[in-house]
């Protein structure tokens, strides 16, 4: 009998013990450890906003010295005889492109024959974004696009010396991929008569 009653009372201990030990499990997985998460991301949030407050009082009490940058730096742009294109859409920086290219060539007596304008580009972007909820702002770099065209065109020499003078030093930056000149088999009786055909691509910035 004592020997039953030893092994009992072992039996209890270890129950007690086993019990014990999940009490505290359980306390720990679903009381101590939720705690401690929400409190981290709690504090994560606060400091966030501490930063992001921080950097609004930081513009605001900038705003005069920005707002003098900014028109300085407007007019410096201004002065500038070639700007990049700006539009809000890639359709609508494909229409302005349009408009310009199709200008260029009745400026430079040329008829266009053929014109395209893709407004389905390749976004490129110059940096990447900050890290930091403050820094966000001031690190990401705006994208940028890069809309195709394609332009046919057929005049006399001059006219097509003219066009290519004006797409490369015109208003707008634009980058020529590709050019051919060829004489133009109808007009073989005209032997200053000659067909252009490029490739270029007109860089883009958001508005």
């Amino acid at each position: 009998m004592a020997r039953l009653d030893t092994l009992s009372l072992r039996e209890r201990r270890v129950i007690i013990g086993g019990t014990a030990v999940l009490a505290v499990a359980l306390v720990l997985t679903y009381a101590v450890m939720p705690f401690v998460r929400h409190w981290r991301e709690r504090e994560g949030a606060i400091e966030s906003a501490r930063t992001r407050v921080a950097y609004l009082g930081n513009l605001v009490e900038r705003t005069d010295a920005l707002e003098v940058e900014a028109t300085t730096a407007e007019r410096a742009l201004s002065s500038l005889h070639r700007r990049v294109l700006h539009a809000r859409s890639s359709t609508l920086a494909a229409s302005a492109l349009q408009t310009f290219l199709q200008e260029a060539a009745d400026a430079s007596h040329v008829v266009v024959t053929r014109l395209e304008v893709s407004p389905d580009d390749s976004s490129e972007s110059d940096g990447a974004a900050g890290t930091t909820a403050g820094q966000g702002a001031r690190d990401s770099a705006p994208a940028f696009t890069r809309l195709p065209a394609t332009l046919s065109a057929y005049g006399d020499i001059s006219g097509a010396a003219t066009l290519l003078n004006t797409l490369m030093t015109g208003p707008r930056v634009l980058l020529l991929d590709r050019l051919t000149l060829s004489r133009n088999a109808a007009l073989a009786g005209a032997p200053d008569v000659v067909q252009l055909t490029m490739t270029l691509r007109a860089p883009v910035l958001p508005q």
